[in-house]
């Protein structure tokens, strides 16, 4: 992820953004007024990444060069790695495989660190009705995507297993290594 963006990378965010954040684009761009570059924090471009709709997702995304995390988490060995192994729901994982443990609780707990590393270890707030949350609905007779559905405060599936996106819900339902462990899971 770049940290600095031209003026003109800056005027193309401002052009497709709301109402709400114009004032802040804006302000970002009188503090440094003769240099014809802007400087963000990391957490000023993940704030701007969050606000993002899904049509101004793609645009941010290419300007501050964020690559798609479900680009980068194409394996379960590749999730682990995100994680790291200090990562709670790793060390749970690696609990189970120790124990010699291969059934369902094993592939629940590789689903919770798909979810976890695809959220990029977001901890979803529950208390917080604005921000949706997303679930998988499978068909279960030929186990395959039903529809991604979402909730604001309430539930009918585990928090862990939720996402902070649809987008993020269609990409693990697409990936057949993560279709299986949800699968093995599930049936």
């Amino acid at each position: 992820m770049k940290l600095e963006i031209t003026r003109g990378e800056l005027e193309k965010i401002y052009d497709i953004a709301c109402d709400t954040w114009k004032p802040k684009l804006a302000k970002y761009a009188t503090e440094t007024p003769f240099s014809e570059t802007i400087k963000f924090t990391k957490k000023q471009v993940n704030e701007m990444i969050k606000a993002c709709r899904e049509d101004q997702l793609p645009i941010v995304s290419k300007i501050f060069d964020i690559q798609d995390i479900t680009q980068r988490l194409q394996t379960f060995e590749k999730v682990l790695e995100y994680l790291g192994e200090e990562d709670k729901e790793v060390i749970e994982y690696r609990k189970l495989i120790k124990a010699e443990i291969t059934s369902k609780p094993l592939y629940f707990q590789m689903a919770i660190c798909i979810v976890r590393a695809y959220n990029e270890k977001h901890e979803l707030d529950w208390s917080d009705s604005n921000e949706y949350k997303y679930y998988i609905w499978w068909y279960m007779n030929s186990f395959r995507l039903h529809r991604v559905v979402d909730f604001r405060v309430h539930s009918s599936a585990p928090s862990a297993l939720c996402f902070k996106s649809s987008h993020l819900a269609k990409s693990v339902s697409n990936n057949e290594e993560f279709v299986e462990i949800f699968k093995r899971f599930m049936l």
